[in-house]
């Protein structure tokens, strides 16, 4: 058996007995299938608190300085995967380079000696800079 997900009238099926007539329920327009690899420096500032000496916390304010990311992107579009003019492939591949500075607050508590996050936040970010596109 074959299926053809772009075009159904290419699916075949073979050594069954009876006639086979596949039929796709849906219109595939795009398919993208990326990798991202990503690197970046974590400076941290950690500071603990008691709270009426029955439990510490502490609070860690971390710094992702800068994040700096690549994404290889390979994919199919119906109107073209890297360019939308009439003609262009629909297949393709792209390759891109990012940049973050991220800003983040973590508060954890010990518990057992292991400790456990009770707050995560992002509270600043410069997002998803391009450093180049190809």
């Amino acid at each position: 058996m074959a299926i053809d997900a772009v075009t159904s009238s290419n699916s075949v099926a073979n050594g069954f007995n009876a006639p086979i007539n596949l039929q796709l329920i849906f219109n595939l327009t795009s398919l993208t299938a990326d990798v991202v690899v990503a690197a970046f420096s974590q400076p941290k500032l950690n500071f603990g608190v008691d709270i009426t000496q029955i439990e510490h916390y502490d609070v860690v304010l971390v710094v992702k300085l800068p994040l700096v990311s690549i994404t290889k992107a390979a994919g199919y579009n119906a109107s073209g995967f890297c360019d939308t003019t009439p003609g262009a492939p629909t297949t393709g591949a792209s390759i891109t380079g990012q940049w973050d500075i991220q800003l983040h607050v973590t508060e954890d508590t010990p518990s057992g000696g292991t400790k456990n996050p009770l707050l995560t936040e992002k509270l600043w970010a410069i997002n998803q800079q391009p450093l180049f596109t190809e």
